[in-house]
């Protein structure tokens, strides 16, 4: 027990002084923002505000490591009788947390939409953003394997 309590102590602490981490680099995991959670109306509200729509999204793909987000999703309308349909809209889009005038925000980085983005490909967008990942900018874990 005493043992137990010794590695304890010793791996908070290399936690609180970032060993095992690479110097610069966030050792955060990613997370998915649950529905009905503000980050998540947040991320959501920016894609929106971006493509000028106010429909809703079906979310594929939310993932948020740090001041970094990445989405992939496509638009629902109501089809009536309480059921959505979905629309040949589909997005992906990088999002970066900042913060303007004091008040933080999230703001959309790099997007593609299938149909309505026709000058840029999503080979184009896929390479943008992992350009940005290898930089060291953007966390690895946010991104969806087939990027």
């Amino acid at each position: 027990m005493r043992n137990l309590s010794r590695s304890l102590i010793v791996i908070m602490l290399c936690s609180l002084l970032g060993f095992g981490a690479v110097k610069g680099q966030d050792v955060s995991r990613a997370t998915t923002p649950a529905q009905g959670t503000a980050e998540r109306k947040a991320l959501l509200d920016a894609v929106r505000a971006r493509l000028k729509i106010k429909s809703q999204f079906r979310v594929y793909h939310l993932k948020v490591n740090g001041e970094w987000a990445f989405f992939h999703g496509g638009e629902v309308v109501d089809g009536g009788d309480g059921e959505v349909q979905e629309t040949d809209l589909d997005v992906q889009a990088l999002l970066q947390r900042k913060t303007v005038a004091g008040k933080a925000a999230w703001y959309v980085a790099e997007i593609w939409t299938l149909p309505t983005d026709d000058k840029l490909a999503r080979a184009e967008f896929a390479r943008r953003v992992r350009q940005r990942q290898q930089a060291g900018r953007v966390p690895a874990d946010i991104l969806p394997d087939d990027l």
